[in-house]
Formats: structure tokens, sequence, C-alpha cells
């Protein structure tokens, strides 16, 4: 089940001073415990990262 669907941007700093970079944000729901949150960047349209996160819920 996809809970959430997110385009953004967010600046960092880097070396030549502050980047601007897109981000597609998604999060599936796997069970009801685990959730899984991926997120994409790209700088004029050119991907250059992706992070991956799972979460789990403690007993």
């Amino acid at each position: 089940m996809r809970l959430n669907v997110a385009r953004g941007a967010t600046r960092r700093k880097g070396e030549d001073g502050v980047v601007k970079l897109d981000m597609d944000d998604w999060m599936w729901l796997i069970d009801e415990r685990t959730l899984v949150n991926k997120t994409r960047f790209s700088k004029v349209g050119i991907g250059f990262g992706e992070v991956t996160l799972f979460f789990r819920k403690a007993e």
C-alpha cells in the first residue's frame, strides 16, 4: 500500500555555495509494522542520488 508521494526541493550547502536539489519522495506501508521510504534526488532532470530507508515498529 503506497502512503504518500511528495515532490519538492531542498537547498544544501556545497563546495561552490548553495545547491538546489529536486526530491521525489515515496512511502509504502509493507505491513502493520514496516514502512519503506525512498527518496530520489536530481538536478536539472539528471538523477544523482537515492536513499531507501526501512522503518520497523518495535513489538
